[in-house]
């Protein structure tokens, strides 16, 4: 009679080894994914800051007939999260070149599709990664 009532508790060392193999595997799976994803969701942070630059350039031109080299004339001296590095490459009366790199030591270091994005007064935009232009990739 009191073999029937010792019941056993808990789990098997097996269990426990089989389910730590199975949440390992399921990590290393989801895991790239999931930062390729946070990694493309942060690419939005270039891509309208430099939408933005060239819609303040625009502004910009129509009330001095030029376009401007300085970003704080724009009141666009970063993205909003801080991912990326702006700048206007150059500028004059008849164009200009703005850009956003991956800041140093930040969460998008890892991003070597899109390092660079760039756009332009006609409304031309690019991008550019390890291995050499990726705008299409990139700008969608």
């Amino acid at each position: 009679m009191s073999s029937a009532r010792h019941h056993q508790r808990g789990f098997t060392l097996l269990e426990i080894l089989l389910t730590v193999a199975i949440v390992t595997i399921i990590t290393s799976i989801a895991l790239p994914s999931y930062q390729q994803h946070v990694q493309r969701s942060h690419r939005t942070d270039a891509m309208t800051a430099l939408l933005r630059i060239a819609n303040e350039q625009e502004k910009w031109y129509l009330q001095n007939n030029t376009y401007t080299t300085s970003l704080a004339d724009l009141d666009a001296t970063e993205t909003r999260n801080n991912y990326y590095v702006l700048r206007i490459e150059n500028a004059n009366q008849n164009t200009f070149l703005a850009s956003a790199e991956i800041r140093t030591g930040g969460p998008q270091v890892g991003d070597d599709l899109c390092q660079r994005f760039t756009i332009n007064a006609n409304g031309t935009l690019g991008a550019q990664g390890a291995d050499g232009d990726t705008t299409a990739q990139c700008w969608r």
